[in-house]
């Protein structure tokens, strides 16, 4: 996962998004990686690609959205056109789940964007 913290002067940007990528300072979910791909199996929609005509295949959606300071998420996009719904499952579950813990800048909560990529298996 990506995510890029952001200020109003560009000096800032660039050594905010430079100490966001170290770990522990990303926003991320409530209870870790395990956590959310726990929450992912229990909201998918698994019949939902199949029922649209998915070729058989793995296929990974990256979800692009905001986390503000307090967690809210907001201005959910997919970043990948497979089609056949996965997006529009992907977006669903990022915006209906819980609030992310923020990304952190010398102890602060600070806001950011994130990329989470979400793969889903259609046999």
């Amino acid at each position: 996962m990506r995510c890029y913290c952001f200020h109003l002067f560009s000096e800032q940007r660039i050594l905010c998004a430079e100490y966001c990528r170290k770990a522990g300072n990303r926003c991320f979910f409530p209870g870790g990686p395990e956590a959310f791909k726990r929450y992912v199996e229990w909201g998918w929609d698994k019949k939902n690609p199949v029922t649209n005509g998915a070729p058989k295949g793995t296929y990974e959606i990256v979800v692009h959205f905001y986390v503000g300071k307090t967690g809210s998420i907001s201005d959910v996009v997919a970043l990948t056109k497979f089609g056949y719904g996965m997006e529009d499952l992907a977006i669903k579950l990022i915006q209906n789940g819980p609030n992310w813990i923020p990304a952190q800048t010398r102890s602060r909560y600070v806001n950011s964007y994130c990329d989470k990529t979400i793969s889903f298996i259609v046999k």
